[in-house]
């Protein structure tokens, strides 16, 4: 997710019994392969994966060392391990000493509370009242597509805030009554961009057999 804006850069489907800290490599490499789509179609003013801030699962000594061979400065919270030994890893030693320094710093406190608010509570949104936790369909490809679509939503809902100030079905319900004619009748809302005007009892749908909580 992209911190500036609270867009979703990449989802990817991984396996339950999967690590965060092996799972980065397919993410990180999917959101890459996004933004140079993106650069392909549109002007970017700044460079992708400029910097990589995440939690405390996802440190790891490997990974650290990748990354900063890749010279993407880290911000990844560390977990209290208690004291390290560092015998033939100097690399490794050097790139978790320099992630430490950045995090303590008030730009890594920054970003870790953005991530916090940016990342957190739209996945906790999708996850728990979305119903995306628990998924039941057949093939990981299914899972992917319904995780494509449900996420497609909210970046659709970044683009209807920031051109109409309302980014949910609710919250566009006054729009709908700016949206009125001249003799008080509502104007046909055909535009899939102005949709978000219709009040929530009028398009409410429930996913029956897809999602279960």
């Amino acid at each position: 997710m992209d911190l500036k804006t609270g867009a979703v850069l990449a989802v990817t489907a991984q396996g339950a019994a999967t690590g965060d800290t092996t799972t980065m490599k397919a993410t990180l490499t999917r959101t890459a392969d996004n933004m140079d789509r993106l650069a392909e179609t549109r002007e970017l003013t700044e460079d992708c994966l400029s910097e990589l801030v995440a939690d405390k699962g996802y440190h790891s000594n490997e990974r650290l060392r990748n990354l900063r061979e890749l010279r993407i400065p880290t911000y990844i919270s560390e977990p209290d391990r208690g004291p390290r030994r560092w015998t033939n890893q100097p690399e490794e030693q050097a790139a978790v000493y320099a992630n430490r320094r950045r995090i303590r710093g008030d730009g890594g406190w920054a970003l870790l509370r953005r991530r916090g608010e940016m990342l957190e509570r739209p996945f906790a949104h999708g996850l728990e009242t979305g119903g995306m936790r628990r998924v039941f369909l057949r093939g990981r490809e299914n899972i992917l597509k319904r995780f494509l679509v449900h996420y497609a939503a909210l970046n659709l809902a970044l683009l209807l805030r920031l051109k109409f100030g309302h980014g949910t079905l609710r919250g566009g319900e006054p729009l709908r009554h700016r949206l009125r004619g001249p003799n008080r009748a509502p104007v046909r809302l055909s535009d899939a961009s102005v949709r978000s005007a219709v009040p929530y009892s009028e398009s409410r749908r429930r996913f029956t057999g897809v999602c279960r909580r």
